[in-house]
């Protein structure tokens, strides 16, 4: 036990003492404020709980994915690893349960990223494409497991209801998380899966954004432009789910 806490101080060893002080204040804070919301809505935990293994495993996929094409820089730092403290990061932890505090109806997070290096990538373009478009394949099997829980127990799924929330919970984030990783806003998913087609006016014009993707992505957020881009996406996956459950 004592090496896990080990591991949550060192998790972003990159911050500033001042940084990891705020963020300190920041989370006792917020996790006060959440246990009393847990207290008077349970379910919220089970939205932190899907939310936080889902980021997980999504991280995990392109840690395997480029390890299959002779990266294996990920598995030196010890990414290859479902011990979720090894992925933890702590803005990415504490934006989501600030959000579902807030009543947000947009919840969305992060586990750190895992470090890749491109260069040792065999197969340039395909290892590029297989990498980026991994964590998104693993978010919409995620999905997909929980449409076919639906489909293959429904009697259950009208009698339990705390098995019932929690798979279309499980099936609503990770179709939220496929679609918003596929924009393609750097650094997300869908910037790189872009790249790799080997463009490079488009590869051009994408690195020249890097900087400012976070910005432009806390900016749609705020005109609520981040869910108009997304919702057809959402749907036309959410409606083949729909129909496989019912077929």
């Amino acid at each position: 036990m004592s090496n896990y806490w080990e591991e949550i101080k060192n998790a972003n060893t990159h911050m500033s003492e001042t940084q990891k002080n705020v963020f300190k204040a920041i989370g006792i804070i917020l996790f006060m404020l959440l246990l009393k919301k847990i207290w008077d809505k349970p379910n919220i935990l089970i939205m932190i709980i899907v939310l936080f293994f889902s980021v997980i495993l999504h991280e995990l996929a392109h840690a395997y994915a480029a390890y299959i094409y002779g990266d294996d820089t990920a598995k030196l730092q010890g990414r290859l690893s479902l011990n979720p403290i090894k992925h933890i990061d702590i803005v990415g932890l504490l934006l989501p349960i600030f959000l579902i505090f807030t009543g947000s109806s947009f919840i969305i997070g992060w586990a750190k990223p895992v470090p890749i290096n491109f260069m040792k990538i065999r197969k340039k373009e395909e290892g590029l494409f297989v990498v980026s478009i991994a964590g998104i394949l693993v978010n919409l099997i995620l999905a997909f497991i929980g449409g076919t829980i639906f489909k293959l127990m429904p009697n259950l799924m009208r009698t339990n209801v705390f098995l019932y929330t929690t798979v279309l919970y499980l099936i609503r984030l990770n179709i939220t998380l496929a679609v918003f990783n596929l924009l393609p806003i750097p650094p997300l998913d869908g910037s790189k899966v872009l790249m790799s087609f080997g463009n490079k006016l488009i590869n051009k014009f994408i690195l020249s954004m890097e900087n400012m993707g976070l910005f432009i992505i806390i900016l749609l957020m705020w005109l609520n432009l981040l869910q108009v881009l997304m919702t057809p996406l959402y749907k036309m996956f959410y409606g083949a789910l729909n129909f496989y459950i019912n077929f």
